[in-house]
């Protein structure tokens, strides 16, 4: 059920990033949902950022604007979400790695 729900958001993600950011906003509480892939522990939450993170520097790699969204100092917003991404997930999987106690 998990891997149809991932694929079905994937999907979403593709046709439409602001639709799956709404989706995003909508199943906040999603963070209930727990598994793991292989011993790293996570939640849907955490995967549907980043397929949207993913699916997100993929569409700009491809319109060859990753050069001018990373470099152009009138538009920061692209490089701001990349940092605040791998921050988010970075500081995620530094606390449940540390921390033995958490499921």
């Amino acid at each position: 059920m998990l891997i149809l729900a991932t694929i079905f958001y994937l999907i979403i993600a593709i046709k439409s990033q602001r639709l799956a950011f709404l989706v995003i906003l909508t199943l906040l509480p999603s963070y209930l949902i727990r598994f793991k892939i292989n011993f790293i522990p996570s939640t849907f939450l955490e995967l549907m950022i980043i397929i949207l993170s993913f699916v997100w520097l993929i569409k700009l790699i491809l319109n060859k604007k990753i050069k001018q969204t990373l470099i152009d100092t009138k538009n920061k917003t692209g490089k701001t979400f990349l940092i605040i991404s791998f921050l988010f997930i970075l500081d995620r999987k530094s606390t449940r790695l540390n921390s033995s106690h958490i499921p």
